[in-house]
């Protein structure tokens, strides 16, 4: 969470130093460092997590729903780009420990495709008979 409000807040600054020399003043956009760096821990957050259910946790603890649309775009677009580069903290630890997992698809147009492609249409069924003793007690 801290390296993300760094990066954020980076990012800002840096942003303020492109807009100083290219029109020679900052604006307001020094006054959004703070935005910045809450946008990028939320990010950075979402990303090792693969999950938005951080982005509403920041909005609702924050109380800040104007920032809800940068919260959104930025943390899907980590989420997209660390879906490229390695699987997130939880699929490696269960890789780590030989646990069985979900398949999750690593691309986000894999996540697309139509139900059809991973329905099991073979469904395993409790046989019948595993209920009759339960019955005659």
């Amino acid at each position: 969470y801290v390296i993300g409000a760094f990066l954020g807040r980076a990012w800002s600054h840096s942003l303020c130093l492109l807009q100083f020399q290219v029109w020679g003043y900052v604006g307001g956009l020094a006054q959004m460092h703070p935005d910045f760096a809450l946008i990028g821990a939320t990010a950075f957050t979402a990303a090792v997590c693969r999950s938005f259910a951080v982005v509403v946790a920041v909005a609702e603890l924050t109380g800040s729903s104007r920032l809800m649309m940068p919260f959104c775009f930025a943390s899907f677009v980590a989420v997209a780009v660390a879906n490229l580069v390695a699987p997130s903290i939880f699929e490696a630890a269960a890789n780590t420990k030989s646990l069985p997992v979900l398949h999750q698809p690593r691309s986000l147009m894999e996540g697309w495709g139509p139900v059809s492609d991973v329905m099991v249409t073979e469904v395993p069924l409790v046989p019948e008979h595993w209920g009759e003793d339960s019955a005659k007690v």
